[in-house]
């Protein structure tokens, strides 16, 4: 299973869009994937922007044919499972 480094953001904030982030996917016929990121804060909490994201490329997978497993966040010490289910793709924040 490769990893891929979709986006690298700055120290706040990075620029997610479903069509560069997909677009591996695609290529390599995926049926599913899994998201993670970091934070730099060292908090595990979901931002409000983490969700909207989330969200959007569940939206964007369900279009696809392609299911968002996971979003998992990590911290320099921890990590969080933070948004979907596998059965049903949904947000748990």
């Amino acid at each position: 299973m490769p990893k891929r480094v979709v986006t690298i953001g700055t120290l706040t904030a990075s620029l997610v869009h479903p069509r560069e982030f997909f677009a591996d996917a695609i290529a390599d016929r995926a049926a599913s994937i899994i998201v993670a990121h970091n934070h730099r804060s060292g908090s595990l909490v979901a931002s409000r922007a983490d969700k909207d994201v989330t969200n959007r490329l569940v939206e964007a997978g369900k279009l696809l044919g392609i299911t968002l497993n996971d979003h998992i966040i990590v911290t320099k010490t921890e990590l969080q499972e933070a948004c979907c289910t596998q059965s049903k793709a949904t947000p748990k924040f």
